[in-house]
């Protein structure tokens, strides 16, 4: 795919003049001899990998994807020859180009006994440590490496205002894991490293939102604790176009908070579902059951605070949705 690279005048003398920078050249050059490169996808059986995936082999048919798996037979029977199916400890005999980490364990799969506690945490920064570690002995470093991350780098203090990417992060072990997550990302090699900051990702088939129209078509869904805390979100179409704008937008760096912007609570966001399904949500999840489950992720679900998307759009990005109703309606 040939890509048009913004102000690519002006960011090729500020590399070469300002900083000589030879990565940033390198990846400018890459673009020019429009050459194959090679995408590494970790976590492509995941919910919004499985998107990603879809979509780069729809608009990237130039580049050559390489996904990282433990399970190799089920990827092959959903792309067959389309894409490159390797093990973590393959990476090594690749140079990759481009690096889009997504692994990760379920956050709310199953409840946070001590166990489960330190798979959610291992899947994370472990993971990455050990990616950096092999992308690192490389001929050449990754151009851009591309990290989930989520809003719950926040934590669930109140603040003035909503949330921006320069706040630091709170100091809840979820907000820590968060931090942790991105600081091991960012010692990466790569020249460009972009952290993408995730509200509750939506999709009507898959992911949370997926498994919860189920119950609440049976006539059993409800909010959750108070159901006045923030409920932040954002489309899985958006979410696939933030990877693809920071693929394609060099001067993209740094962290990001990928969310809609729409500052709603967990109550409304339970009344839309449930006119969605066309059923009643009279039920409640009381704080005290989500606590005896998730423990300290708990506080993910119970105390959501409202999250600026403004850095990203100020950069250009257009965010196709940004209102949950009218997400819905489109949805009929």
């Amino acid at each position: 795919m040939t890509v048009q690279i913004n102000n690519l005048n002006q960011y090729a003398l500020h590399c070469i003049y300002e900083y000589y920078d030879l990565y940033c050249i390198k990846e400018i050059l890459s673009y020019w001899n429009n050459r194959v490169r090679y995408i590494l996808i970790l976590g492509a059986s995941g919910f919004i990998g499985r998107h990603l995936v879809e979509h780069l082999l729809t608009f990237y048919q130039d580049d050559r994807l390489i996904l990282v798996t433990r399970n190799a037979k089920k990827l092959r029977l959903r792309w067959n020859d389309r894409v490159e199916i390797i093990s973590f400890n393959d990476i090594q005999h690749y140079n990759i180009d481009i690096s889009i980490n997504l692994a990760g364990a379920g956050l709310f799969d199953w409840p946070w006994t001590p166990k489960r506690i330190e798979e959610i945490k291992s899947s994370r920064v472990d993971l990455t440590k050990n990616l950096n570690e092999i992308l690192a002995q490389q001929a050449t470093p990754p151009v851009l490496s591309i990290n989930a991350s989520a809003i719950g780098y926040y934590g669930i203090q109140p603040r003035s205002q909503p949330c921006l990417e320069e706040m630091p992060a709170g100091l809840e072990p979820t907000a820590q894991l968060c931090a942790d997550w991105e600081h091991i990302a960012y010692k990466g090699p790569a020249h460009r490293i972009v952290c993408l900051r995730l509200g509750v990702v939506l999709d009507l088939n898959d992911g949370a939102l997926g498994r919860m129209l189920t119950p609440f078509r049976l006539g059993l869904g409800g909010s959750l604790a108070s159901g006045d805390q923030s409920f932040v979100w954002v489309s899985i179409d958006d979410v696939i176009q933030s990877i693809s704008y920071a693929i394609d937008h060099q001067l993209m760096q740094g962290s990001y908070n990928v969310v809609s912007g729409q500052h709603i609570t967990n109550k409304r966001f339970t009344e839309l579902l449930a006119e969605y399904v066309h059923r009643p949500a009279w039920f409640n999840v009381p704080e005290f059951a989500l606590k005896m489950i998730f423990k300290d992720g708990s506080l993910l679900l119970t105390h959501g605070i409202p999250v600026s998307n403004s850095k990203l759009k100020n950069l250009g990005f257009k965010f196709k949705h940004e209102d949950l109703k009218r997400w819905f309606d489109e949805k009929k």
